[in-house]
């Protein structure tokens, strides 16, 4: 599995956003009311607004640096960011500005610890993410 971010994207048929000379689709006021639904209707308990702008900030093709103490749900920000990405994908009629994602999104997430993998992992699995591991 891959993700392909909107900036990324070489793909035709997926529109491309980039940054620095498109408007913002996904971190926006409409945006963050999305996410903030999907993730609600998937999560049972509202996220906070600094998670909700990393995540419309990524999804715009932004890089995001989040700098937290353990176990301050770094691990959150992929989980979120999958389940509203997979969400947006699957109902097309959910997307702004026809702005959508691929159909099956993925993300490759590399660890500098096995600790910290296991528990990424264990995590995404719990919220129904499919995950693939490599240690070698």
């Amino acid at each position: 599995m891959s993700l392909t971010m909107l900036s990324l994207s070489e793909n035709p048929e997926i529109p491309s956003a980039d940054p620095i000379t498109t408007q913002a689709v996904y971190d926006t006021p409409a945006g963050h009311t999305l996410a903030r639904r999907i993730l609600f209707q998937l999560l049972q308990f509202s996220v906070h607004d600094y998670q909700i702008y990393g995540i419309c900030a990524v999804m715009d093709g932004l890089d995001l640096v989040a700098t937290m103490a353990t176990g301050g749900v770094k691990t959150g920000y992929f989980i979120m960011l999958m389940l509203v990405v997979h969400a947006i994908s699957q109902d097309t009629s959910v997307t702004l500005r026809n702005v959508s994602f691929l159909k099956d999104p993925g993300l490759i997430i590399i660890c500098p610890k096995k600790a910290l993998q296991e528990d990424m992992v264990s995590k995404m699995v719990q919220f129904g993410l499919p995950t693939i591991v490599a240690t070698e």
